[in-house]
């Protein structure tokens, strides 16, 4: 794969769900940094992504990158389109790939 290589792809190994959830909980216990909200917006706005069932595998992948690496999404192989319930059950399994592309 041209822009991301096998040592920055992450399979998630535990439940997303449970894991969200943990952290949900324990960030209500405390209270947010300074500015944190403000930055991690900043960050979501400078991000591209992609989400959808790689051809070969049927893993559900999601391609991540900076909006600069936008060009480079096309030269990576194209993702089906992957319906909410199979989203759900991927992320329930913990059957994440994530990719980064740079």
């Amino acid at each position: 794969m041209m822009g991301c290589t096998r040592s920055k792809q992450l399979v998630i190994e535990w439940s997303v769900h449970s894991l969200l959830r943990r952290y949900n909980k324990s960030m209500t216990q405390l209270p947010l940094p300074t500015g944190l909200t403000q930055q991690l917006e900043a960050l979501g706005g400078q991000l591209v992504w992609r989400i959808g069932k790689d051809e070969l595998s049927d893993a559900v992948v999601v391609r991540l990158g900076f909006a600069s690496a936008t060009p480079r999404f096309s030269h990576l192989p194209r993702l089906r389109s992957a319906n909410d319930a199979e989203l759900q059950t991927a992320v329930e399994a913990g059957q994440i790939v994530i990719e980064w592309v740079d």
